[in-house]
């Protein structure tokens, strides 16, 4: 090719050449530069990803590397790198490129499963630290964004999205897909995030069960390498006689600073253990639940039930514990766990409170209990409690109070007192 044929962006590669280091990012940033820059790298790929690499921050070179790159180009790309034939330097992006293909368009590949899963797998091993936290910050915001709403953000949803629920169903499909999970157990192994507003979507049946002000916010972890237990240990599960850790959160993902709002910390801080969730309250991130994705996803293949079900009863019995535990009441007290028999039977109430009004999670729900440990059959035995009678309850004990009379009860859920009470 002659020196009258380069196109103005491979004269700027070549200015980039003799040291001036900022002429490929004035061309990139001016109008039509990515353009210009895709086509100089169909052109010549390896020569246009090396001056990209050197040139503009890791985050924009993850954004544009591998965009609108035909996906056989880019099983090429991944393949050479997980066989060591391509530098990570230049071809790591791809990596987050297949990632996020495979996060959204799961139906549209039925071939993923296999060899491009085990090539994801080791060209993920060969990334830096740095490479690989870029990856799991894109995949979070991947997994926190609902994509059919655009603007939807489970951590800061907009004013105009207050008003209506954000059903948690919707999320677990996104999670349906065992390409998704394996591709997502084979990489980031966990993704964890803020969520906000937890009376918008299913939760809200807990928060009006337990009687609890709704907390601002909470720290969710989906957990993708926990595996699952032989089905007799799940049947036999008990949340104070296993030995499992609590997964940890990576440092890259604790916030940089304190948060902008007080959190009293509770007098038991845990963890509850059940076997497909953790609760716990966290010094650094507040209150924190521990979705383990894999499990939940066995366990709906064996009792015959939706992941995404499953997946939201998991969600809904671990943020009961939260409210139980972790949130204090409108007089600054908080609920004692008692014994884990009880804390159980409270979950599993509110559990069953939360659900009922939705066919699909009741019925997921009694196929559920027909396999648990005796240890969390305790909440069949109180589903003839009133919500009033059951905060009653809790109210006592977190005060010391042997009871109260009726009068009293109506009084503190705001129903009044009855003529005869009033007027004795």
């Amino acid at each position: 090719m002659s020196a009258g044929d380069h196109t103005d962006f491979e004269h700027a590669f070549l200015e980039w050449e003799l040291a001036h280091f900022d002429a490929f990012n004035r061309k990139l940033l001016s109008p039509g530069g990515v353009n210009q820059w895709r086509q100089f790298r169909a052109m010549n790929p390896d020569r246009a990803l090396r001056m990209a690499s050197k040139t503009v921050s890791p985050s924009m070179f993850a954004r544009i590397s591998f965009a609108d790159v035909p996906y056989d180009e880019k099983r090429m790309a991944l393949k050479a790198l997980a066989a060591g034939q391509a530098s990570p330097i230049t071809h790591w992006p791809v990596v987050l490129a297949v990632l996020i293909d495979i996060l959204e368009r799961p139906r549209k590949r039925d071939f993923l499963y296999g060899k491009l899963l085990d090539d994801l797998g080791e060209a993920n091993g060969k990334l830096s630290s740095d490479q690989q936290e870029i990856v799991r910050t894109r995949v979070t915001m991947d997994l926190a964004w609902e994509p059919d709403e655009c603007a939807v953000c489970r951590r800061y949803p907009p004013d105009a999205y207050q008003r209506r629920p954000f059903p948690l169903v919707s999320f677990g499909r996104e999670l349906a897909s065992e390409t998704v999970r394996t591709a997502l157990k084979r990489t980031v192994g966990q993704v964890s995030f803020f969520c906000t507003s937890p009376e918008l979507d299913e939760l809200a049946g807990v928060v009006r069960a337990i009687g609890c002000p709704c907390p601002r916010e909470y720290f969710l972890t989906l957990d993708f390498q926990t595996d699952p237990l032989p089905w007799r240990e799940f049947k036999a599960f008990a949340p104070r006689a296993t030995k499992e850790a609590v997964p940890d959160i990576e440092a890259s993902l604790l916030p940089e600073s304190e948060l902008p709002f007080d959190k009293p910390k509770p007098p038991e801080q845990g963890p509850v253990l059940d076997y497909f969730s953790c609760y716990h309250w966290h010094p650094e991130v507040g209150p924190r639940i521990v979705l383990r994705v894999e499990r939940i996803a066995d366990c709906a293949v064996r009792i015959g039930t939706r992941f995404e079900d499953l997946f939201v009863l998991a969600w809904i019995h671990a943020f009961a514990h939260l409210a139980h535990l972790g949130i204090p009441d409108a007089d600054g007290l908080f609920n004692r766990s008692q014994t884990a028999e009880f804390a159980e039977t409270v979950a599993q109430w509110a559990t069953w409170q939360a659900t009922r009004r939705h066919p699909d999670l009741d019925g997921a729900f009694e196929r559920l209990l027909r396999h648990q440990s005796p240890i969390y059959q305790g909440g069949t035995s109180i589903k003839d409690c009133t919500q009033e009678e059951f905060q009653a309850a809790l109210w006592c004990l977190r005060t010391g109070r042997p009871g109260f009379d009726s009068g009293e009860l109506r009084a503190r859920a705001g129903l009044g007192a009855t003529s005869a009470e009033s007027n004795p």
